[in-house]
């Protein structure tokens, strides 16, 4: 475990990072949102399992360490999904990715295809619906929705799911399935217009 959270002035991870072999998380969280100028890819390379970038207000990938290296720049605040374009392919161990309050607008069909996720957390992000394709994850045991206050439907979900959060997600109008295909925890809290197709 590496946990840089708290750390307001971290403004680089080094590279060499990448080289530790044994390394299976690593948090970035910080309640007051750090800026991140630059995280080498190599610390995803070698079977990382779990990231928790929330409330990030910036962050740069460093794809390659070349003379031509080719970087990702993100010069809005937050995280906007087209960061992760191209990233989450390379996530191919990762059990659990929070992007809790990250200001997600939408979802990116790549992050509905990491083959090992167990623990998905796309809370409080404004994104209005979830590609279909999330059913997929056929190891998706929990997945976090909660205040996701633009969320309008719900699609169908793994069949893998045990836990599903949607607390404050007042837009919500009708979810994809049946009753009893709910998962076996479920809260739905503090929503408007639940009419279950």
């Amino acid at each position: 475990v590496l946990d840089l959270q708290n750390c307001k002035r971290l403004r680089h991870l080094p590279m060499e990072i990448g080289n530790l072999k044994s390394l299976v998380t690593l948090k970035l969280t910080d309640p007051s949102g750090m800026s991140i100028r630059e995280v080498s890819t190599s610390i995803i390379q070698n079977g990382i399992s779990e990231i928790n970038i929330s409330n990030l207000n910036y962050l740069l990938f460093t794809v390659n360490e070349n003379a031509d290296q080719r970087r990702e720049h993100l010069p809005q605040p937050r995280l906007p999904s087209s960061s992760l374009h191209g990233l989450v392919p390379r996530f191919y161990a990762l059990v659990s990715l929070s992007l809790f309050n990250a200001s997600l607008m939408h979802i990116l069909e790549e992050i509905c295809s990491l083959p090992s996720v167990v623990l998905l957390d796309l809370g409080r992000n404004g994104f209005s619906k979830i590609p279909e394709s999330i059913k997929q994850l056929s190891k998706l045991h929990s997945l976090r929705l909660r205040h996701c206050r633009n969320l309008i439907s719900l699609p169908v979900l793994p069949q893998s799911l045990k836990l599903l959060n949607v607390h404050g997600c007042v837009s919500l109008e009708s979810v994809s399935w049946g009753f009893e295909q709910f998962p076996s925890h479920y809260t739905f809290s503090d929503c408007f217009n639940r009419s279950p197709k």
